[in-house]
């Protein structure tokens, strides 16, 4: 994490200095004009407010909050990860400032809401675990740190932070098992590791199907949605990812697949090691770490610019790069489980941004508004976008 410049660090003592009294009026005038720079006149902080102490927090937690999105002309939300984790900083050290000095006051939320109604964040899995004779075991529903299930193949555990453990038995059956995983829309994204020791993470609206122990001399998997792999390493088997129409093969690899069906194409993203990605009945490239398949009619390869913005959902964080609404609308949608509805031309804007996917709908929202060139309405679980 980057450290906080020594700017932030000033602005910081001063708020501190501010709540605890001790602050000069030349500090306190610095403050001001620190806090007031390229905002409205209804947001302003000045000293009429002085006398009200949650009207004064409410609004320095606010804007704290809002300096971390530096919003330009060109329609374009900038935010870096760095930049994200010194605000961090900010709003944390401010709030145990204000802690300290205010004991009896609790410190307000630093989101500043515009859109009337809200989706919250998913608080649970969701995710469905169907076993090979069909029986269904919805994985909230089991206690972690417990087991799940056993089958003639393997133990399976729900580990003490969520996570799926599947441990192979000694004595295995002629026939293979499949079990399938899915994660529906609204569903928090679900860990597991495979018999073999492969960890996969898989995303909301997705699905994994598998074999409970792997018994050939191939691994093989099947997806729909998006999942991120790190294979563990076997040179005797290959581990190969299937989807509706491409291969992805490995022997010990960390890389990520998004088949989603509503986007334009699919992507295989590789981290590390290396992967061939194949189309039936045609010729098969071969990725390089920090490279991009792309799968559609045929497969090109590309060089990937920001790898934040492809693996950075399985760290709990949305981050655009250079992103159309109308893809940003679609992970939005999948997460948060709303319908979307466009009214008037907005699809051709680009934002750059990140935040974090614990945020509800409308904090998520709120801040691309910002760029004052995109609007939101929810009314139930459906969304609207406007210019």
């Amino acid at each position: 994490m980057k450290a906080m410049s020594n700017p932030e660090k000033k602005y910081l003592e001063l708020a501190e200095k501010l709540m605890k009294g001790t602050i000069t009026p030349e500090e306190k005038r610095e403050l001001y004009d620190w806090y007031n720079d390229g905002f409205d006149s209804e947001v302003r902080l000045d000293a009429s407010l002085e006398g009200d102490r949650e009207e004064m927090e409410h609004r320095i937690f606010s804007r704290i909050k809002q300096k971390a999105w530096a919003i330009r002309k060109t329609h374009t939300l900038k935010i870096s990860r760095y930049a994200v984790a010194a605000v961090s900083i900010i709003v944390i050290g401010f709030a145990l400032a204000i802690l300290r000095y205010s004991s009896t006051e609790k410190p307000h939320s630093v989101a500043t809401h515009t859109l009337q109604n809200d989706i919250a964040a998913p608080t649970s899995q969701k995710a469905i675990l169907t076993l090979a004779n069909g029986e269904q075991i919805y994985i909230d529903s089991v206690e972690n740190g417990s087991s799940l299930a056993t089958t003639g193949s393997a133990g399976i555990q729900k580990t003490k932070n969520g996570a799926l453990l599947y441990q192979a038995l000694k004595k295995q059956p002629v026939n293979p098992e499949y079990n399938t995983l899915s994660v529906p829309r609204g569903g928090q994204v679900i860990h597991l590791t495979l018999s073999d020791g492969t960890k996969i993470w898989l995303n909301s609206e997705s699905s994994l199907r598998f074999p409970v122990v792997f018994q050939d001399s191939q691994r093989n998997v099947e997806i729909t949605g998006e999942a991120y792999f790190e294979v563990a390493r076997d040179p005797k088997r290959k581990f190969i990812v299937k989807s509706a129409n491409f291969e992805t093969e490995v022997l010990g690899t960390h890389f990520n697949v998004n088949t989603y069906s509503d986007e334009s194409a699919s992507k295989i993203t590789l981290l590390e090691g290396s992967v061939k990605v194949s189309l039936p009945g045609t010729a098969s490239i071969m990725l390089s770490p920090g490279q991009q398949a792309t799968v559609k009619s045929g497969i090109t390869k590309s060089t990937v610019t920001n790898m934040d913005a492809v693996i950075a959902w399985k760290d709990g964080m949305f981050v655009f790069d250079n992103l159309n609404i109308a893809a940003i609308m679609r992970q939005l949608s999948r997460w948060y489980n709303f319908s979307l509805h466009y009214s008037g031309d907005v699809q051709n804007k680009h934002f750059t941004g990140s935040i974090s996917r614990n945020e509800s709908a409308a904090q998520v929202l709120n801040m691309l508004e910002l760029t004052d060139v995109i609007h939101f309405k929810i009314i139930g679980n459906n969304v609207t976008i406007t210019p």
